[in-house]
């Protein structure tokens, strides 16, 4: 699928991270590259980010800090929005009454996507007691996908393959 932005998109950029590294510190540095990447280019008239499980806590811990003149678009597919064992024994970072992640206001700019699994499908979610991606945030558009995609079980990393596909008008069947 990123291939596939890649070649109908002229610019597409990956963004690494160190998997070690808490989200509040590599959401500051993505939303310095994004910064950055529209000073380079500031003819571009949107930014589109997809961020995958972990990526989407990032993605979304940066939108508090991208403050740019233009839309920024947010997909965050199979996100552990709420939180996950790992991340939060290991990151210091602000929760809410329920338990969940407190994430900076989003600007004005900026538009989020979350695209969920389905919990008993998802093979990095399905031992979990709860739903890892079930988290309400303001503005933000929830769709949950389908059980399977062509015939096939769609979990955590083929969830990848949907949304861009979907994004990109490629029809798949459930």
């Amino acid at each position: 699928p990123m291939v596939e932005l890649a070649q109908n998109y002229g610019l597409t950029y990956f963004y690494r991270w160190d998997w070690e590294q808490c989200p509040v510190e590599a959401g500051q540095r993505l939303a310095d590259g994004v910064k950055y990447l529209y000073s380079l280019y500031p003819e571009v008239e949107e930014i589109v980010i997809f961020a995958h499980s972990y990526g989407g806590v990032i993605a979304t811990m940066a939108a508090g800090d991208i403050d740019i003149p233009i839309p920024v678009v947010i997909h965050t597919i199979a996100a552990p929005l709420a939180g996950y064992p790992h991340l939060m024994d290991r990151c210091e970072l602000t929760y809410n009454d329920s338990g969940k992640i407190v994430y900076p206001p989003f600007g004005d700019k900026i538009y989020h996507f979350q695209w969920r699994t389905r919990k008993e499908q998802d093979g990095a979610y399905r031992q979990l007691d709860y739903d890892p991606q079930d988290e309400d945030l303001p503005g933000s558009n929830v769709t949950r996908l389908p059980a399977s995609m062509d015939g096939h079980r769609l979990g955590h990393n083929w969830s990848v393959s949907w949304v861009i596909d979907t994004y990109l008008g490629k029809p798949h069947t459930p």
